[in-house]
């Protein structure tokens, strides 16, 4: 008897549940669709409005160092516009095709056109008075009276 009594009463439980379920999906309420959603705004937020800057209050204590020191404008370092140097040397037209590789040494070529001239150099040669440095697989290392210079694979 008890049993029974246990069992009209989940089987009332689920049948409320899912009639619950079923008025939600099917009687909705036309704000409730999901296309026609009501947004309440409070503030409106004008993109043209003039933005004040904020000071930053950067005096506080160092959480890991557990000190207050900051450095001050005396101490910091001081970058001023200096021209960066150039390089004098003018490099003549580079272009790194690929590379080969031999299967029994394993030494490694690249094929390289300088000036529409093709090179197989292998690293250390010097051709031209440029010397390859590094074979990568998808860029060499040039360098020409010490500056070095990368030079990517061409497609």
């Amino acid at each position: 008897m008890k049993n029974k009594k246990l069992q009209y009463l989940l089987l009332s439980l689920t049948i409320l549940i899912w009639g619950f379920i079923l008025y939600k999906v099917f009687f909705r309420k036309e704000d409730e669709i999901v296309g026609n959603m009501k947004i309440n705004s409070t503030h409106v937020i004008n993109s043209e409005q003039e933005t004040k800057p904020v000071a930053l209050l950067l005096n506080y204590t160092d959480p890991f160092l557990k000190t207050n020191d900051r450095p001050s404008d005396k101490n910091r370092a001081k970058i001023t516009n200096q021209t960066p140097i150039s390089n004098q040397i003018s490099w003549p037209r580079i272009e790194y095709t690929g590379m080969v590789q031999n299967k029994i040494t394993n030494k490694v070529r690249a094929n390289i056109a300088i000036n529409g001239t093709n090179y197989i150099m292998q690293e250390d040669e010097e051709i031209a008075e440029i010397t390859l440095v590094k074979i990568h697989a998808d860029s060499i290392i040039l360098s020409k009276n010490k500056i070095k210079k990368s030079i990517l694979k061409s497609i």
